[in-house]
């Protein structure tokens, strides 16, 4: 029997509109009131998935920007794992260094 689904949401969990459809949202929640528990997994952070999913009418624990956070349904942080500040900044700075283009994605935002 299935225990857990864990899905992305761009390119699998979301539509060409970028929300969740009713089909979709109906299947999560048929597989939930079943006892399969259901995570969204995303390179996305908390600030972006929460609304789509309740949108959808539906909850679920997060892994969010891309592992570095895993929060449960209610948005409360399991684990975190962000660089250390040292380290991010070096990576900047070498970025910069390159004339490279960057995204960082932080629990805070995307800064680029």
């Amino acid at each position: 029997m299935i225990q857990i689904i864990a899905s992305d949401m761009d390119g699998t969990l979301l539509n060409d509109k970028m929300v969740i459809s009713k089909r979709n949202a109906d299947a999560i929640k048929e597989a939930q009131k079943n006892g399969v528990h259901f995570i969204v997994s995303s390179g996305r952070g908390y600030n972006e998935i929460k609304p789509l999913i309740e949108a959808a009418d539906f909850n679920s624990p997060m892994i969010t920007l891309n592992g570095a956070e895993v929060l449960d349904e209610n948005g409360k942080v399991l684990s975190s794992s962000p660089l250390p500040k040292i380290t991010a900044k070096k990576i900047i700075r070498l970025l910069r260094k390159k004339g490279l283009y960057a995204e960082v994605i932080t629990s805070k935002g995307i800064y680029s």
